[in-house]
């Protein structure tokens, strides 16, 4: 059988549909491709510029992309102006003004292929007037052109431009499937384990199923932020475990106390807190914060239902209050006050 997409791990439904696609000539002019940080998305897109401009398209005989041809060289190393990728940069949106630009350039003739393709990183950045500027484009889109649009979240654009494009969502991956990739791709990176670093189990898990953020989790550096993130996090729980505040207060006192950092930190609390409740209602759920369920606390796994239910609903009106911009002290003051009503829960 061909190879299609082959620098894309993973994610073989949808690189043989959109392998299939581009050999028969009937790639759609846009596509939403969804997946978190680190999943492959920015791969992805190259990988369908570079088969869809191969010279061996056609031919099974050759892998889908070749690597091997003029066209696959240029795609590759970035040298052909007919492939575009825009991003926010150091902005915090993708604004009107470059979609505007994009739509201009897509009114003019390919400088070299027969197709063009226009990359968007960080869809999801882009203001509510650049999405309707691009769906000017998407509506009546000249034959040769292609969209991609990457983005954490397909929810985040609009239903007018979600409906005109072919959503592809990226894999995710269970920590074996991280840790064989890795061990194949990146052994030595995988087997780095300083004294202090968290293990590696748990920092496969903690990537949420993105080899990306495996790859960048994995780094001496992360690996410090992240067994204190962790351990930040643990502390809370564990003191939902005893019969008094004081642990409470010093939990919440190690927390983070700038508002972004916090809210993080409460993210990752949420995660760990999932993983409890779905402790409680099977014997085998998925883990995203837990390496396992073996690797759950036996002082955790006591903590009621009805305890856990109660700090999962105070973490995120703390959550909430963050997102509303209120004081950061105020915010981690309540939520302490929460966390004591819910350790009084048996």
């Amino acid at each position: 059988m061909r190879e299609y997409l082959s620098a894309v791990f993973g994610n073989r439904e949808s690189r043989l549909a959109l392998g299939k696609s581009i050999e028969e000539g009937r790639l759609s002019h846009a596509i939403l491709i969804e997946g978190a940080e680190g999943s492959g998305k920015s791969t992805l897109a190259k990988e369908l510029a570079m088969a869809s401009l191969c010279e061996h398209r056609t031919d099974p005989s050759y892998p889908l992309p070749c690597r091997r041809c003029r066209a696959c060289h240029l795609v590759e190393e970035n040298l052909t102006p007919d492939v575009h990728v825009l991003s926010r940069g150091d902005k915090a949106t993708i604004g009107v003004e470059a979609v505007r630009e994009v739509r201009a350039d897509a009114m003019l003739s390919a400088t070299e292929f027969d197709q063009r393709f226009y990359i968007f990183q960080d869809a999801e950045s882009m203001t509510v007037q650049a999405q309707n500027a691009l769906l000017k484009v998407m509506e009546e889109p000249p034959t040769e052109i292609k969209i991609l649009l990457l983005t954490t979240s397909a929810d985040a654009m609009l239903t007018t431009v979600r409906s005109r494009a072919r959503l592809v969502r990226m894999q995710r991956f269970s920590p074996g499937e991280i840790a064989a990739y890795l061990k194949e791709k990146a052994p030595a990176l995988l087997n780095a384990a300083p004294a202090s670093a968290t293990d590696t189990e748990t920092l496969l898990t903690a990537a949420q199923g993105s080899i990306g953020s495996a790859l960048a989790l994995l780094s001496p550096q992360s690996r410090e932020a992240v067994a204190k993130k962790r351990a930040e996090v643990l502390s809370v729980i564990q003191a939902l475990s005893t019969r008094t505040y004081t642990p409470i207060l010093n939990a919440i006192g190690n927390l983070p106390t700038k508002r972004d950092e916090l809210s993080d930190a409460l993210l990752l609390l949420h995660t760990a807190l999932r993983d409890l409740v779905l402790l409680k209602r099977t014997d085998d759920p998925p883990m995203t914060f837990f390496p396992s369920p073996d690797a759950v606390p036996s002082t955790m796994r006591d903590i009621s239902l009805v305890a856990l239910l109660a700090v999962v609903k105070a973490t995120e009106e703390a959550l909430e209050e963050i997102e509303k911009n209120a004081n950061v002290t105020t915010v981690q003051a309540l939520f302490g006050s929460r966390l004591r009503e819910a350790q009084k829960v048996r």
